[in-house]
């Protein structure tokens, strides 16, 4: 779940740049669920553990039972993200 803001420039540069880069956004379709979140909008419908001051946050999350495998805070680069991308499933097929 990615937590972003419109008023947020480096949520939209986080968007634009890395999420729909040709090196992230096949990974994002084939093996992730992206969920956009709204924190203008939307954060008072989270549970709580979600919220953060922080935008973007991307939460890698166990669609099983909602825990949260680890998560990023700030505008990531295209290769770092494709690393956080690595560790999401490592850690999620470790929990398997």
């Amino acid at each position: 779940m990615i937590l972003g803001a419109d008023y947020c420039p480096w949520c939209r540069k986080f968007e634009k740049k890395t999420l729909q880069s040709a090196l992230i956004k096949p990974i994002l379709d084939k093996d992730f669920v992206v969920l956009i979140v709204d924190k203008k909008y939307d954060i008072k419908t989270l549970p709580s553990k979600y919220r953060t001051q922080f935008t973007p946050k991307v939460f890698f999350i166990d669609a099983r039972n909602e825990n949260i495998l680890f998560e990023t805070a700030g505008y990531v680069k295209r290769k770092e993200f494709a690393k956080s991308l690595d560790k999401a499933q490592n850690l999620y097929r470790a929990v398997q």
